[in-house]
């Protein structure tokens, strides 16, 4: 029999999840329309229900996916276990309120378009979500980067901000700003502020995820990205960039110290930005006024120094992305000048400067895969003993 390697045998599993999830939520669903009271059958409860069916079944499969492995080759230790199960856990929160709001604006947009006999198309609806939940989410978790987890932070914050204006009941709140959308009570209300608030959690996960493939790269290459070794008796060379004594090479003191200063300066700021990311969402305008004002404008600064620092904090990165950041907050200050001359509303600002937020943040974590990923290419032309020797085991033929 053909022996599949870790995609092949992903892309296989993600069928039969993909069949389990949809037996689990038609099961769910029809139990849940044939039994449950009439006050909990109106569309809009009828669809916070079955996205909770779809989202538990996502964090089920998930869980599923990512830990199918254990710890690989790794050695077992507790504190690798601690950190497996907190990466694990928080994982699976992100993807279980992801999926929620995902399937959520889904089914509330189909229900915009078929009035009232949705109910009747909702069942087939769910089991077509869950099918396409249960594929891709086993596939993501089995494969997972941060790359993949960054790809779900633009796609459930549209979600959720679609579906809390859809809920809304202030049907002008764009014209003032996005604070006004959370500044509420309401459910939707209250989905735009927890949406808001698992956006800065997701950011930090993305965040710890970069700054442990850096630490990665930078045990196993010089600071200029080739080899560990320039000797040539080792046989690493600019285009050859495989870190034949990975084992034994010990970077200089003053390059680990400089490593580990930019380190600390980069964790500082990533975690700044996520955590006041987050706090927007749960300090609302009307009861903290000082605390939302402080927060919304003081991720600013943090993001600012995160764009213009980037050659000196991550020195992999190429030319390409420094430029894109510089040029970004170049948009974003042309943006809030056009606002104060009063040519644009604020709320084309704030839209502006979160979507281009989103996408640097994305570029950010794709590099730090794409970094991942030539790691991958490079450990797998050495002999597996060295490669499990440096604590690398992440390769097809391991999973």
């Amino acid at each position: 029999m053909h022996h599949m390697g870790r995609y092949q045998r992903a892309e296989n599993v993600g069928i039969f999840t993909s069949l389990g999830t949809v037996l689990a939520v038609a099961y769910a669903t029809y139990a849940y329309t044939t039994s449950a009271p009439a006050i909990w059958l109106v569309t809009a409860r009828r669809i916070i229900i079955t996205s909770s069916f779809l989202a538990g079944s996502a964090a089920v499969v998930f869980i599923l996916g990512y830990t199918r492995s254990g710890f690989g080759a790794e050695k077992k230790t507790v504190s690798r276990l601690v950190r497996r199960t907190a990466e694990t856990i928080a994982l699976a929160v992100v993807y279980f309120v992801s999926i929620g709001l995902i399937s959520g604006a889904i089914q509330m947009f189909i229900a915009q378009i078929f009035g009232r006999s949705f109910t009747q198309y909702q069942l087939a609806v769910v089991m077509c979500l869950g099918g396409v939940i249960g594929y891709i989410v086993y596939v993501q978790a089995a494969l997972i980067n941060s790359r993949t987890i960054a790809t779900l932070l633009p796609v459930f914050v549209i979600s959720g901000v679609t579906l809390a204006g859809m809920m809304s009941d202030d049907p002008n709140w764009w014209k003032n700003n996005f604070s006004q959308l959370g500044d509420r009570t309401t459910f939707g209300a209250n989905v735009f502020n927890f949406t808001v608030v698992l956006a800065g959690v997701t950011m930090l996960i993305i965040s710890y995820f970069a700054l442990s493939e850096l630490t990665t790269q930078e045990r196993l290459f010089d600071s200029d990205g080739n080899g560990v070794d320039d000797s040539e008796e080792d046989g690493a060379t600019e285009h050859d960039p495989v870190p034949s004594r990975a084992a034994s090479h010990t970077p200089s003191r003053a390059l680990s110290r400089a490593f580990q200063i930019r380190r600390a300066i980069l964790a500082l700021l990533l975690a700044s930005a996520s955590v006041m990311f987050a706090c927007i969402g749960i300090f609302r305008y009307t009861p903290h006024p000082f605390l939302h004002n402080l927060f919304a404008r003081g991720i600013a600064g943090p993001m600012i120094l995160l764009m213009l620092g980037m050659p000196w904090l991550v020195r992999r990165l190429s030319v390409a992305f420094y430029f894109v950041s510089d040029f970004i907050l170049v948009i974003i200050a042309i943006s809030y000048i056009y606002w104060f001359q009063g040519n644009t509303s604020l709320t084309n600002v704030e839209a502006l400067a979160v979507i281009l937020f989103m996408s640097w943040f994305i570029l950010f974590s794709r590099h730090i895969a794409a970094l991942e990923a030539d790691r991958f290419v490079a450990l797998s032309e050495l002999p597996r003993d060295v490669v499990q020797k440096v604590g690398h085991s992440r390769l097809d033929q391991d999973r």
